[in-house]
């Protein structure tokens, strides 16, 4: 049997919830030769033939790519992957698929929000007030001037912090040992955890960190 551990997100808001409690909140290991993408297995439109991203999904992803959200709809129709349409734009794939991300998101756990905020120049009422009604974040930092990556860079930092914050917690609440909390803090160290495509979600997409955790305590 292959030894070398998947690590797979479980769910950003779940697994503040559930991570003292649990270390299976924070990663499900499968056993696998070469690890797969989490989170966006079985998602139409980056390898199918037919698509399903939402209108707003469609546009944020053409605006990134620098083509018009019809191209990209035929182009995934007709058959392409977001893979090959950011390779023939020159764009990283993980990019696209952040600012996908972006235009679903219309709610932060309050630290994200807080750091997202901050990144946007305005207050974390405000950007709350702003999903409340109807925006999603690229609606907000379209609109605000601000790139993705300085969004994201700053929501990846809270999100880092809360992981660890809580697998500390855990070991201090007598929950976990020493030792898993060694390795998932690894994990964590090296993106498998909380990766910075989904912002709570635990979608990395694509791109896996180099290297490969140690063996499991």
């Amino acid at each position: 049997m292959n030894k070398k551990k998947l690590w797979m997100i479980v769910g950003g808001v779940l697994a503040v919830a559930v991570v003292i409690a649990s270390v299976g909140a924070i990663a499900v290991y499968a056993q696998s030769a070469t690890p797969a993408a989490p989170g966006w297995h079985g998602r139409p439109g980056f390898g199918s033939k037919s698509h399903q991203l939402s209108q707003d999904e469609l546009n944020a992803a053409a605006q990134t790519l620098g083509i018009t959200p019809a191209n990209l709809s035929s182009q995934l129709s007709g058959g392409k992957t977001l893979a090959q349409i950011a390779t023939a734009q020159n764009v990283n794939l993980q990019t696209v698929m952040q600012a996908i991300q972006a235009a679903r998101t219309k709610m932060l756990p309050t630290s994200e929000l807080n750091a997202a905020a901050t990144a946007l120049g305005i207050g974390s009422t405000d950007l709350s007030t702003d999903f409340k009604n109807g925006q999603s974040l690229w609606d907000v930092l379209t609109q605000k001037g601000v790139s993705l990556q300085t969004v994201m860079s700053a929501i990846q930092t809270a999100r880092t912090a809360d992981f660890r914050n809580q697998i500390n917690q855990a070991v201090t609440n007598g929950k976990m040992t020493q030792d898993k909390a060694n390795w998932l803090l690894e994990g964590l160290d090296k993106g498998y955890i909380g990766g910075p495509g989904g912002f709570g979600f635990g979608m990395r997409g694509p791109h896996q960190p180099s290297g490969q955790p140690t063996s499991t305590p």
